[in-house]
């Protein structure tokens, strides 16, 4: 695969941004390409609403699992980054519901650094340009 693209007058440029998306391996990957056609034909389609599921999501999970400690104990799939972030923020605060500290909110987060594009996940990066005009949802405070 490639991790070049050509803009419109056909120079070629290293895309040092890809990794924040989806082509973090690179663009045009045969392998990825074949499992993705092939995970196609068996699951086009996939979402764990209202606790729903497949098995290869199941088995997927059960090996994620393998990875973190026990305690933890939960796999939560999102569709991204943002929603990721928001979902572990709100995880957070109803952690802290349950045990009582319902004032108990604030957020750590890397200052001036990307979280992603949703309220909270935008509110918690510290870029001045996600907050222009609307600011903040999370009370978040910067780690340098």
């Amino acid at each position: 695969g490639d991790i070049y693209v050509v803009d419109k007058d056909g120079k070629r440029l290293l895309d040092g941004l890809a990794g924040l998306w989806s082509v973090n391996l690179g663009y045009n990957q045969p392998r990825l390409v074949a499992a993705a056609a092939k995970q196609m034909e068996e699951l086009p389609y996939y979402h764990n609403f209202w606790n729903q599921g497949h098995d290869r999501v199941y088995e997927f999970a059960e090996r994620l699992s393998n990875f973190i400690p026990r305690e933890v104990g939960k796999v939560a799939f999102t569709s991204g980054g943002s929603d990721a972030n928001d979902t572990a923020v709100k995880v957070a605060w109803y952690y802290s519901n349950t045990q009582g500290a319902t004032q108990k909110k604030k957020v750590i987060a890397r200052g001036k650094a990307y979280h992603g594009v949703t309220a909270v996940a935008a509110s918690l990066s510290g870029l001045p340009g996600l907050h222009k005009s609307f600011g903040g949802t999370a009370d978040a405070a910067d780690m340098p």
